[in-house]
């Protein structure tokens, strides 16, 4: 009995730390629109917890956080070297949990992570697009079948994943290797699938819940000279930009640092602002 008693104490001991540990890795990634090495240190917690996880789904689940974790860290990077390497650190963090999510490519080990899969094939690709560009062009090329493959077993998995996620990838990656109207297309749907409203003063207008998914449909439509398209969008998405902080927040309350970061990419958007010029 006694032995048992100092069991269960340990066992229950074991689970507390292990809450707030989780709870402390939520709180630094939380926090990371502050300083981006708060979403690195929530990296290194989840991927402790992983290495001690004897459960194979929830090892790939924690790992799949310390990619995401990872993803943002290494987006506010500036140095070429640095942004190589931790995306590099995440895509091989995205690898490792799809390889305990599925029993084969594109297959999960049970039907319950079949989004967690998508997600791990997600991450994998917004890291290793990330890391492309910053090499040549001859070389993102020879390596775009990787991406592709799994994109496409994002899209297959679970399209809607991250704010049509797959779409949004997919469609920035085939406009960056030099398919504009390919790209357009896949942008196009993903914007369409994540429409929703938000105040100004004449009304309720609707913009994609996912900043990105804006900026890029943008992007694509100044590409492709879809002029009317863009101008459409792009005075919405000056309002939404120019809105209170409170509506900007409510507008996708899991991803505020990430669409305070696109706003502010937008606004440094000298290219795209010259475009609009057109819109007069």
């Amino acid at each position: 009995m006694f032995k048992l008693m100092i069991s269960l104490t340990v066992l229950f001991t074991s689970l507390h730390l292990f809450a707030n540990t989780i709870e402390q890795a939520e709180n630094f990634y939380a926090q990371r629109g502050e300083d981006a090495v708060n979403a690195n240190k929530a990296v290194a917690i989840y991927t402790t917890l992983a290495e001690a996880a004897g459960d194979e789904i929830a090892k790939g689940k924690l790992l799949i956080k310390a990619s995401e974790a990872k993803y943002y860290f290494a987006s506010r990077q500036t140095v070429k070297s640095i942004i190589k390497a931790e995306h590099k650190l995440g895509y091989k963090l995205a690898t490792q949990a799809a390889g305990l999510l599925s029993s084969s490519f594109g297959v999960p080990v049970k039907d319950e992570v079949k989004e967690d899969l998508a997600r791990a094939y997600y991450f994998y690709s917004g890291h290793f697009g990330k890391y492309a560009l910053q090499k040549s062009k001859p070389w993102r090329l020879l390596n775009w079948k990787k991406m592709k493959k799994r994109l496409v077993a994002v899209r297959k998995l679970a399209i809607e994943v991250e704010d049509w996620g797959g779409n949004r990838i997919f469609g920035r990656s085939r406009q960056v290797l030099g398919s504009a109207k390919e790209g357009l297309g896949f942008l196009a749907l993903a914007y369409a699938s994540t429409l929703k409203s938000f105040p100004t003063e004449e009304g309720e207008k609707l913009i994609s819940i996912n900043s990105t998914n804006t900026y890029y449909y943008l992007d694509a439509l100044k590409g492709n000279k879809k002029t009317e398209k863009f101008c459409e969008i792009y005075a919405i998405f000056s309002d939404f930009s120019a809105a209170d902080d409170e509506i900007i927040a409510a507008h996708n309350p899991r991803l505020v640092p990430e669409t305070l970061n696109t706003i502010e990419e937008f606004d440094n958007d000298e290219k795209m602002h010259n475009y609009a010029t057109q819109c007069d």
